[in-house]
């Protein structure tokens, strides 16, 4: 009972793809409904991890990604699970 591996997995584990750490998508702000314009769908190819444009995005434009409109998020009851998964509610 190690509080700091604790924290330091559920650290981790907040922000793991799975079985994958995938840094990118933490440099990506949270945003759900009309502002989303990033997205993910058949994630994982060969262990790669692939997001792409729902909308065009011009230069200097914010990048958003939705935990809770993905066209491949689970259909959990979002606000607990997000909390729970992410450490916050979008």
């Amino acid at each position: 009972d190690d509080p700091d591996m604790d924290h330091a997995y559920y650290h981790v584990q907040s922000r793991a793809w799975d079985d994958l750490l995938v840094p990118i998508f933490d440099m990506i702000n949270h945003r759900k409904g009309n502002w989303s314009n990033v997205d993910s769908i058949a994630a994982r190819r060969d262990r790669e991890v692939f997001a792409f444009a729902t909308k065009n995005i011009a230069a200097g434009d914010q990048i958003y990604w939705s935990y809770t409109s993905c066209k491949d998020c689970p259909e959990p009851d979002f606000t607990q699970d997000v909390l729970w998964w992410h450490g916050f509610v979008e």
